[in-house]
């Protein structure tokens, strides 16, 4: 923990000493758990603060917002999230109540799964983003913006396709896309689930385009090697992502046709095709290496999609 950032805790928080339990890396972060002293009541035991590296292309400010909306909207008593504590945007950092247990993502790679409760874990992610998404609800009338840094901006021609196939859908909702709603970013913990990683900018779209990340990441999942080299099978991905709607769609009230299935598969489709751009322009060594090991797998997503102009 850098001098600064332990002057700003130090004034921000008088009184209270953090001591640094850990710190790691992710694709735009760094964090650092830390322990704290509590001279007064409501100060949690640990603490997260998240630093963000890439000052241009993230904005801490905004996922700050996103979170401490929510936590002040939820009224869920399972669904949660991490209490917000301190905004810097100066620094472009954040201090936020650190959530221990692990995460689904972990529960469906882990080698000795707990079978039974994968079903339950998976229901509740499907309630989170329902309470999401019912905290952050749109008018009707709102206009579509797809801005989401994991699909990159969609062509013209994209848009309309969108635009028209959407009218024979049944999730016409319009809402505040989580956008990054994965496995890694729920986080089960005595008997609660938690969100995390909460949207950093303004992604208004129907339900489609979280529920599509969704359907990404159990597929994605079933590439790591316990499942593709040790053939490990604790889990089958369609029957859970379809669980994942049915349970979603209860919670919203609302139906659901073959029509926004067509539509997530829009959208999995383009989030195969970013990935597949992302590791075509690097020239890192561990993107190519990934690159080989998953280019069947993205390609196999990229060119089932519908051809949506013959439709």
């Amino acid at each position: 923990m850098t001098a600064d950032i332990h002057k700003d805790l130090q004034q921000a928080f008088p009184g209270i000493e953090f001591r640094v339990v850990q710190k790691y890396h992710s694709f735009h972060s760094t964090f650092y758990r830390l322990a704290t002293t509590t001279p007064y009541p409501g100060f949690p035991p640990e603490v997260l603060l998240k630093k963000y590296r890439r000052k241009n292309t993230f904005d801490a400010q905004g996922e700050y917002f996103y979170l401490d909306s929510f936590y002040q909207r939820n009224t869920d008593t399972v669904v949660s999230s991490p209490l917000p504590l301190l905004m810097d945007p100066v620094r472009h950092s954040m201090v936020i109540g650190f959530i221990p247990g692990h995460t689904v993502k972990n529960c469906l790679l882990n080698v000795v799964p707990a079978v039974s409760r994968i079903d339950d874990y998976n229901d509740r992610s499907a309630v989170a983003l329902a309470r999401f998404h019912a905290v952050f609800m749109k008018p009707r009338d709102t206009e579509v913006l797809i801005n989401s840094p994991l699909l990159g901006p969609l062509e013209e021609d994209e848009i309309r396709q969108y635009t028209t196939h959407l009218s024979g859908c049944a999730l016409t909702m319009k809402v505040q896309a989580f956008i990054d709603f994965s496995p890694q970013n729920l986080i089960i913990d005595d008997g609660r689930i938690f969100l995390i990683d909460f949207p950093d900018r303004e992604c208004i779209c129907t339900p489609h385009l979280d529920i599509a990340r969704w359907k990404f990441n159990l597929k994605f999942l079933k590439q790591y090697p316990q499942f593709r080299f040790l053939r490990l099978d604790w889990w089958d991905e369609e029957r859970l992502f379809q669980r994942f709607v049915s349970k979603y769609c209860s919670e919203m009230q609302v139906t659901f046709n073959q029509k926004d299935a067509q539509l997530i598969d829009f959208f999995l489709d383009r989030y195969a095709k970013k990935l597949l751009s992302i590791y075509a322009e690097s020239d890192t060594l561990r993107l190519k290496i990934e690159y080989r090991y998953l280019s069947g797998f993205l390609h196999s997503l990229a060119d089932h999609g519908p051809c949506w102009d013959e439709r």
